[in-house]
């Protein structure tokens, strides 16, 4: 690990590893960004990635440099080191001995890929497939190199059609929905402690910055944040539609608007997490919902899919909110633009376990395979910035069970928060009662027909005809 102080680097670890930089954390380092990052944003996994019969420690930090981090145990030299990272921030573990690739960030191109590694964290197959979204139409792309026999070294790349395309991609879509379930690190670490040398070294770090906030008694934190969550309404928040902005014009040009994003009959002219409003490229809703051939689309969008039509961010104008259970990503917010007359993604979920509570929140529910359930609240402002995140935690590995709670509170520049703590069942009943009514009673959702009626009927008769004629050739 290493740290900045007055601009000098300064490290902990034995092979002087640049940890804090590679996951972008290159701050006023320990106390903030390191601490919150490490704690609550990270995934962490923990079992053996080389087979070797030994766990590593992999985790993973969303937005970092290198993504993911693999750990090893040398159990002669009695420390870790690092055994292999990501070489970008799209790499993402996928099981041992891979990682699975997938950038769709790219204004012009999509690519999505998986790498294989071998004992000893040498890579031997890399495979990608790509779509070019800046031709028309749409070129489909597949690499492969294989080093197993490096007497026999395979480099292969070639445009396919896309049904060929979605056939070799199906696999590898399957197998990164079947990615084993991420711990926190409290479940990884739970109370242990880190050894003394560390201790007083992070400890060192802190007290430079703001040694003053860990003066506190551990038992005034815990009041603290127990007062600070009691404070919290979790009354389901409902916004009025304007009548003066939303008459029955407006509502068939946002349903068509909508219906034209989803179905990729127009471009998505802009979207909120991209740089440029210029870029003739389209939302891949079809992706982002986990269907990967147009018949799964029809099916899921059509008949699976869930919906809600209101005011998300409070302007007076509804959005269309919709959600698939087990899809990649929960939920998916779309925008009306009254100007240009089009729509854009204005919100997407974290992953499959966040859903639709109400306007400007979204609420998690997981239970994982090693013994958690967590649940979870996110609140956004007016342009879709997180304001507020807090989670829930059950631990059943422990007897008796432990409780844990995790906060974090940018609604407020001035006073930011971000704190955790353990709590009694008690007092985890209590802080989580008004949260859990108010998910029992969330506004129900839509079908697709609900939704569009009508209107959609010659978006879903287009689709099906393409689809039967590309079955047909």
């Amino acid at each position: 690990m290493s740290v900045y102080r007055d601009g000098k680097e300064i490290f902990y670890d034995t092979y002087h590893y640049k940890f804090t930089e590679n996951i972008g954390a290159n701050w006023y380092l320990v106390k903030k960004d390191f601490v919150h990052d490490i704690l609550y944003e990270a995934a962490y996994w923990y079992f053996d990635f080389d087979g070797d019969g030994m766990p590593e420690l992999i985790f993973d930090l969303p937005g970092a440099k290198e993504r993911p981090y693999i750990l090893k145990y040398d159990s002669e030299k009695k420390n870790a080191y690092v055994f292999l990272t990501g070489d970008s921030s799209f790499w993402h573990f996928m099981g041992p001995g891979k990682l699975c690739y997938y950038n769709t960030s790219k204004k012009t191109a999509i690519r999505y890929g998986i790498k294989t590694y071998d004992t000893s964290g040498k890579e031997i197959i890399s495979l990608s497939f790509g779509i070019k979204n800046d031709c028309q139409p749409r070129e489909y792309w597949v690499w492969y190199h294989n080093e197993e026999n490096l007497g026999n070294i395979l480099d292969e790349s070639c445009r396919v059609e896309k049904d060929v395309w979605e056939e070799l991609t199906k696999d590898y879509f399957d197998a990164v929905d079947q990615i084993p379930e991420s711990m926190t690190f409290d479940e990884i670490f739970g109370g242990m402690e880190p050894p003394a040398e560390t201790r007083d070294a992070v400890k060192e770090e802190v007290s430079y910055y703001e040694a003053s906030s860990l003066e506190q008694p551990e038992q005034d934190e815990y009041h603290k944040l127990y007062e600070q969550l009691k404070q919290i309404d979790y009354t389901l928040v409902e916004h009025s539609i304007r009548t003066d902005l939303y008459d029955q014009e407006m509502d068939r040009s946002c349903k068509e608007a909508f219906l034209n994003l989803i179905f990729h009959k127009v471009p998505a002219a802009h979207n909120r997490y991209w740089d440029s409003e210029n870029i003739d490229s389209y939302y891949d809703c079809l992706y982002d919902i986990g269907a990967y051939i147009e018949d799964d689309f029809l099916e899921t969008v059509v008949q699976e899919a869930e919906y809600w039509y209101l005011d998300f961010d409070g302007d007076g104008l509804p959005e269309l909110i919709f959600e698939l259970p087990g899809s990649k990503v929960n939920p998916i917010i779309l925008k009306y633009d009254t100007e240009k007359k089009n729509a854009y993604l204005y919100l997407a979920g974290g992953s499959r376990d966040w859903h639709f509570l109400c306007p400007g929140n979204l609420y998690y529910d997981i239970a994982t395979d090693v013994g958690v359930t967590r649940y979870g609240l996110k609140r956004y402002d007016p342009y879709g910035n997180e304001t507020m995140k807090l989670i829930f935690s059950i631990l059943y590995e422990y007897d008796p069970l432990k409780y844990r709670i995790g906060y974090h509170s940018e609604e407020s520049q001035e006073t930011i928060i971000d704190t955790s703590a353990e709590v009694s069942g008690e007092v985890w009943d209590e802080l989580t009662r008004e949260f859990f009514h108010s998910i029992d009673h969330r506004t129900a959702s839509m079908t697709f027909e609900e939704m569009f009626g009508d209107a959609a009927l010659p978006y879903i008769k287009e689709l099906a005809e393409n689809s039967m004629t590309a079955v047909q050739n």
